[in-house]
């Protein structure tokens, strides 16, 4: 019995070549973690990316609506579809559909259906609408009395985005 055990050896000794079981488990302990954790900074980065790419999408519609309003005189409904999870920007008084979708990211959602209206003046009357984000983040688009001004704010965070 005592010979079968001195030969099942954890360790290597000096006459042999190669890994031991050990050595084998503990490198692929350690490769497994490292791929673990590349996944994991790859992941919450490309939700960053996505988040970032949906709010100058939503500015740059917001300020072709300014500018229209500004410019051609025409104005400008926003709508927030909470069953179809876009947003859209329609210009009103103009020949030609002018429309604008915005789709929110895959894991974002809307409480209701809201709608802002900017007038060919570019005024509008305050209005807020929520949107809800990843891991349970909440973001209150405000406008502003006026001239078509908005900020967002993201509430888990306390910070502003625009």
């Amino acid at each position: 019995m005592e010979s079968r055990l001195k030969k099942t050896k954890l360790f290597r000794s000096r006459t042999t070549r190669g890994f031991t079981l050990l050595e084998s488990i503990l490198v692929l302990i350690i490769w497994s973690t490292v791929c673990c954790l590349g996944f994991y900074f790859t992941h919450n980065n490309q939700n960053r990316r996505i988040e970032k790419n949906f709010w100058q999408e939503f500015d740059q519609s917001w300020m072709e609506a300014k500018s229209r309003a500004n410019f051609d005189r025409k104005g400008t409904i926003i709508t927030f579809e909470k069953k179809r999870k876009q947003i859209n920007f329609v210009a009103v008084g103009t020949d030609k559909l002018c429309q604008r979708t915005i789709k929110l990211p895959h894991e974002w959602s809307m409480p209701n259906d809201d709608q802002f209206s900017m007038r060919y003046d570019g005024y509008m009357s305050p209005a807020s609408c929520v949107l809800f984000g990843n891991k349970g983040s909440k973001y209150n688009i405000t406008v502003q009395l006026g001239w078509g001004e908005y900020h967002v704010q993201e509430t888990a965070t306390g910070h502003v985005i625009k």
